[in-house]
């Protein structure tokens, strides 16, 4: 994951030296909207890697709920695993998401039904918030789900 970011890194910062001659004055007035974009680029990759790291994070508390003691690497690992799976299509990720975290977890030594149970841990981590902030915001608007499609 690091190489990875590195090489866009690179990539981002030294695609300037590679175009094509163009007009100075193009590259003039064009400058500030690619320094704009270059910046762009790095904040959205910064977002992406802390919330990989975040998520890695969460596979830990929740393998730590179980009793199941990995490193970050394993971490890191299950969440590829997981990350892999959930590219097949399914509705809400149902099962696939489960899949990678059982596939991910049993090819570190983890027997299955531990291994399903930190799947399900891990939904309901992601899930519950997520639930509970809606009710709760509909609540404070004084509305239930069948009122209004919509919080506006």
């Amino acid at each position: 994951m690091i190489e990875a970011l590195v090489f866009v890194l690179i990539g981002i910062l030294a695609a300037p030296l590679f175009w094509p001659k163009v007009p100075s004055s193009i590259l003039f007035l064009a400058l500030p909207f690619l320094f704009f974009l270059r910046a762009r680029w790095i904040k959205a990759i910064g977002f992406t890697v802390m919330s990989d790291l975040m998520d890695a994070a969460m596979i830990g508390c929740c393998l730590q709920a179980l009793g199941i003691e990995f490193g970050f690497l394993e971490w890191c690992a299950v969440l590829v695993a997981i990350n892999l799976a959930i590219l097949i299509p399914s509705p809400g990720n149902l099962g696939t998401l489960e899949a990678g975290a059982v596939f991910g977890l049993h090819a570190f030594g983890v027997d299955k039904t531990s291994a399903l149970a930190f799947a399900i841990l891990y939904r309901a981590a992601h899930t519950l918030p997520i639930a509970m902030a809606y009710a709760l915001t509909l609540a404070a608007k004084g509305k239930t789900r069948f009122e209004t499609a919509s919080l506006c």
